[in-house]
């Protein structure tokens, strides 16, 4: 079978794109890059090309920006160069140079992805790039996603060379007499991918020459048993979560049911930004008492009862020196997370709603101004129906509320007091009797 054969076949096999799609080739000027623009080129793919110029080799990114213009130029195939400050970039955020590079490239590849219209992003990762991932997740620690090597397709993202070895790759530029461009930073130890291909693999190959082939069909098993895998993970799932306004519930007795809670506590809490570190000691909690917090970079997780409660960290858009909002006397306001209160005053005959999100009040016992704002340690009211003042600590307990509800509930106040408790009860003191002329009504409701 020739190269080409072998391309084409393993683009079919695994849909990377067709014959009509616009494809852009992230090329460096490197073998591998530059044989998939020779290879997709000459099969007759509509090829465009972006070259990304980090700036951190002096004169040789410059001669690499220069082949690839040259190369470019010969096949006559469009061409875009990015020019990065790469060094500036990694500072700015604390990374380092080369998870700086990897940032700024595959942004910029999506980025110009779709200005070109281009139906997919084509990286020119071949065998030996699955072996050295492979491995460098094991060395890091990883799950058996990470065992599984490069996937041939991620997203917009295609691998058409995964089917070639390096030896391929430059058999085939020697024999159709294609130069390219060497990275002298391959041939150095500073980074973590030059170690395991300069000196492990050559050591591994020296137990085990066929480690390549070997190490790539335990990578082919492991994604195999993945489909397995992720297909009892989703029906775990299913079980044991519930979603509720904004907030993702697991519960805790269905997961310990499970064969493997740790596993798919895993599963659920990882994409989510929480560190292996992290589920572990929130693993740890399950059977202990509530009231836990845990952080992500973007989720709030709560132990609470028999549950876990997962939130999306948010900012309140209530005043953040007052911490509270003066209502109108008529009309809509919107607070945040998309709650709005609806305000009117109404004469005659007074109907009193029973939709708990609707306070039916006597205006004329309220005194301005009418203010909305989270409920502070120490307030009280009079809840309608009962015949004694209680805190609104002890009253949201005895509703059960997780600490969650109870740091988002609000209170509407008058210039005495509380006179509801938003969503829940009215204060007695302000209930419409038989005297009542005019209604204050008072509306909460959340937006779709």
């Amino acid at each position: 079978m020739t190269i080409h054969n072998k391309i084409e076949r393993f683009i079919d096999s695994y849909g990377l794109f067709r014959k009509s799609d616009k494809i852009l080739l992230g090329v460096s000027g490197g073998a591998d890059s530059v044989a998939m623009l020779c290879l997709l080129h000459s099969l007759g793919y509509s090829c465009q090309i972006i070259h990304c110029n980090f700036h951190l080799r002096g004169v040789e990114s410059e001669n690499d920006e220069k082949f690839v213009r040259e190369l470019c130029l010969k096949k006559n195939v469009p061409l875009t160069v990015v020019n990065f400050d790469t060094v500036k970039y990694a500072s700015e955020r604390s990374i380092s140079i080369e998870m700086a590079a990897r940032e700024l490239r595959y942004k910029t590849f999506e980025e110009h992805r779709k200005a070109v219209q281009a139906s997919v992003i084509g990286i020119a990762h071949h065998k030996e790039d699955s072996v050295e991932t492979l491995l460098i997740n094991l060395i890091r620690g990883t799950g058996l996603r990470g065992l599984a090597g490069i996937k041939p397709v991620n997203g917009n993202i295609v691998r058409p060379l995964l089917c070639l070895s390096r030896a391929d790759i430059i058999e085939y530029l020697d024999g159709i007499d294609q130069s390219y461009v060497i990275d002298s930073t391959n041939l150095e130890d500073n980074y973590v991918r030059n170690k395991i291909r300069n000196r492990i693999l050559p050591l591994m190959r020296e137990i085990n020459p066929s480690i390549d082939s070997c190490v790539l069909q335990t990578s082919k098993n492991i994604s195999e048993a993945l489909i397995v895998y992720n297909d009892a993970i989703d029906k775990s799932k299913a079980d044991v979560l519930k979603r509720e306004d904004d907030s993702i519930i697991i519960l805790i007795d269905r997961l310990l049911r499970k064969v493997s809670p740790e596993a798919l506590l895993y599963e659920i809490l990882y994409p989510m930004g929480f560190n292996p570190s992290s589920i572990e000691n929130i693993r740890a909690v399950l059977n202990k008492e509530s009231g836990k917090l845990f952080y992500s970079d973007k989720y709030v997780l709560l132990k609470d009862r028999n549950s876990l409660i997962i939130r999306p960290v948010k900012k309140d858009n209530i005043d953040e020196n007052s911490k509270e909002t003066v209502l109108l006397e008529e009309g809509i306001i919107s607070l945040f997370d998309g709650i709005e209160l609806q305000i009117r005053t109404e004469k005659g005959a007074i109907v009193i709603s029973k939709d708990k999100f609707t306070a039916t009040l006597d205006a004329d016992l309220i005194e301005p101004p009418i203010i909305v704002r989270k409920w502070q340690s120490g307030d009280r009211f009079l809840p309608y129906g009962m015949s004694g003042f209680k805190n609104v600590s002890d009253y949201l307990t005895d509703l059960k509320f997780d600490l969650f509800k109870k740091k988002d509930q609000l209170v509407v106040c008058d210039s005495k007091g509380i006179i509801w408790l938003a969503g829940e009860r009215i204060d007695n003191r302000y209930s419409v009797t038989k005297s009542t002329e005019r209604v204050l009504i008072i509306s909460m409701k959340k937006k779709a």
